[in-house]
């Protein structure tokens, strides 16, 4: 009875150390498989990250191949519109010196003010928009008046110029471009040459005073252009009686 007890006891303890075993395994086992499955959770995760990323290259390199050839069709339409320009801007330049030239300004459009053997006149930038706007065949054109400054922007064309009027030959005015810009992009000056080739804008105000004068100066304000004129001696002897 005695070793019968005892190799029960025995095979009992076997039992318990194979059952901790047991468990001891399973659980390690159990570990094994939710650190795989954490593993393949991940792998799945960096892959869909890893095709999420291919997606958004194919896109970008797409949206770059779109804007390269958007880019190019506007490079090719901008290219189109200035070779365009500079066909027509010599024929509205010559077209807008005849507008000026001939075209009459009222004297109670010009602020006239008398000074020994010479005249100081004003006229408003208005004055000559409206003049030019006169000529419906025109592109439109206006003019603004700055200090030391004129500008001259057709809206149509995109095309905007500045620079100064000088005197030129006693009587003419000519436009002295110093800068420029084309859809907002500015022009070198090998541009803008380009687009006087044919004539630069020169024109003759025809006042109503007198024509035997002579601009001794001339200068921009706000609005408006400002010149000195010296009349000759019988006209300035006519304006004294």
């Amino acid at each position: 009875m005695r070793d019968l007890t005892r190799n029960t006891q025995k095979l009992m303890e076997l039992l318990e150390e194979s059952k901790a075993k047991q468990l001891t395994e399973k659980e390690n086992l159990a570990q094994k498989i939710a650190s795989l499955e954490d593993n393949q959770k991940l792998l799945q995760e960096s892959l869909t990250k890893k095709k999420q990323l291919i997606q958004d290259q194919e896109k970008y390199l797409t949206s770059l191949k779109e804007k390269r050839e958007s880019y190019q069709e506007n490079l090719s339409n901008l290219q189109l519109n200035w070779d365009e320009l500079k066909t027509s801007v010599p024929v509205i330049i010559k077209e807008l010196s005849r507008i000026i030239d001939e075209g009459y300004i009222p004297p109670e459009k010009l602020n006239i003010s008398f000074n020994f053997m010479s005249i100081r006149g004003t006229i408003d930038e208005k004055t000559l928009n409206d003049l030019i706007s006169e000529y419906p065949l025109l592109p439109k054109i206006v003019l603004k008046f700055y200090p030391n400054n004129v500008q001259i922007s057709m809206p149509e064309e995109n095309l905007v110029l500045s620079g100064n009027f000088v005197i030129q030959e006693a009587q003419a005015l000519k436009f002295q471009v110093k800068e420029g810009s084309f859809y907002g992009m500015p022009l070198d000056a090998g541009a803008i040459e380009d687009l006087f080739l044919k004539g630069d804008l020169v024109f003759k105000l025809k006042l109503p005073m007198s024509t035997n004068y002579r601009l001794n100066s001339i200068r921009t304000r706000d609005g408006s252009l400002e010149l000195t004129i010296t009349l000759d001696a019988e006209e300035a002897k006519v304006k004294d009686d």
